[in-house]
């Protein structure tokens, strides 16, 4: 589909680049540019997108387990920075349910490091538990792990939620993660 739209984009740009014709079409041409180029962005995460709240079923010695994998319309907060490689575990200079938390929703996310209000564009997969996160928000000085938090947010690549109340978040090539625990309100 990609294809045919840069094939038919060239197309017109053919016909209209002589020098009479170039000053007419050109709203025409920057209009089908934005537009081949909106649809390139809307459809990149699109792709990504399946059931948020899906349950998968598994057959475990002839018994029917449902296993959920909803991580959404939840607040996470953070408990520990896991580093798998090194073998160690740091808990958040902060203990507070106000700070480090995350709570995803299907496209979007919204949570709070130390210091700023966080928000964002969030792409999950559950079947092949593939997570992306494009974090925003406030830029006041962050104090503690704040910052720590933010970047780490913005490597996550996968999810494994381990309990009912457990969400795990890995980056840096799964050797660390961001273990949460589900804060109940």
């Amino acid at each position: 589909m990609k294809n045919i739209i840069l094939i038919c984009l060239v197309a017109l740009l053919e016909k209209t680049l002589t020098m009479k014709n170039l000053i007419k079409t050109m709203p025409i041409v920057a209009t089908v540019a934005l537009l081949v180029a909106g649809a390139f962005l809307f459809a990149g995460c699109e792709k990504e997108k399946t059931n948020y709240n899906s349950v998968k079923e598994t057959t475990v010695k002839e018994k029917t387990v449902k296993e959920t994998t909803n991580i959404t319309d939840v607040k996470w907060h953070l408990i520990k920075f896991v580093d798998v490689a090194n073998k160690t575990e740091e808990d958040p200079l902060s203990n507070s349910n106000d700070v480090y938390w995350l709570k995803l929703q299907t496209s979007s996310f919204e949570g709070k490091s130390f210091s700023n209000e966080l928000g964002g564009v969030v792409c999950i997969d559950t079947v092949t538990k593939k997570i992306t996160l494009t974090v925003g928000g406030t830029k006041i000085c962050e104090h503690f792990d704040g910052q720590r938090f933010i970047d780490c947010l913005n490597q996550v690549h996968n999810f494994e939620k381990t309990t009912e109340n457990t969400l795990i978040l890995y980056y840096d090539n799964n050797k660390k993660y961001l273990q949460f625990e589900k804060i109940n309100n």
